[in-house]
């Protein structure tokens, strides 16, 4: 006799279908790459948002995922995440260390990110110009990008909080020693 689909219920097509997808979720390799395209799909749809969730959930499989590492930096640099984008970066850096190209972002977000902290740190300090502690940061990132004249007046003036004063004439030893102004320095 012949089985004729009156016979057989409706849910035993879908079957198959059912049995692939659950064996599919089941490999974990499969499953980041499915993440990875799905992340991709939506970055070119400009979802962001919803892309970095898909490479978050690709990383949760596998932290490693240096492919998945790379673009979750991708997405949270064009989500205007500066931090974030520079931390996953790093990581992805450390997992790709031959890759010139995520070196090369990594030193773009490193670049971004001071650049930011700086201006944060002017604008505070504008606000608050006898807050010696945020002038001690000033300095610093000003030392750090080599504006050595902008480090040294506000390492002066950070060494007007007794908290700071140790590492204020530190980083104004650096900032003259950058200088070339070596006799300074050394007092």
């Amino acid at each position: 006799s012949v089985v004729t689909s009156s016979r057989v219920p409706r849910y035993l097509f879908a079957l198959p279908a059912l049995l692939v997808l659950a064996l599919g979720c089941t490999n974990p390799d499969l499953a980041k790459r499915q993440y990875l395209e799905n992340g991709n799909r939506l970055a070119q749809q400009k979802r962001y948002v919803e892309a970095i969730l898909e490479f978050r959930n690709a990383l949760q499989i596998d932290e490693k995922y240096g492919e998945a590492r790379v673009r979750l930096a991708d997405m949270l640099a064009a989500n205007g995440n500066a931090e974030g984008a520079y931390r996953e970066y790093q990581r992805a850096a450390d997992l790709m260390p031959d890759d010139a190209a995520v070196q090369q972002a990594l030193a773009a977000a490193k670049i971004e990110l001071s650049q930011l902290k700086l201006a944060d740190a002017k604008s505070y300090v504008e606000r608050y110009p006898n807050d010696y502690a945020a002038r001690f940061t000033l300095a610093s990132l000003l030392l750090d990008t080599g504006d050595h004249q902008g480090a040294i007046a506000n390492f002066q003036q950070a060494q007007k909080s007794p908290k700071v004063r140790l590492a204020a004439l530190a980083g104004m030893g650096r900032a003259l020693k950058g200088r070339k102004m070596f006799d300074l320095a050394v007092q």
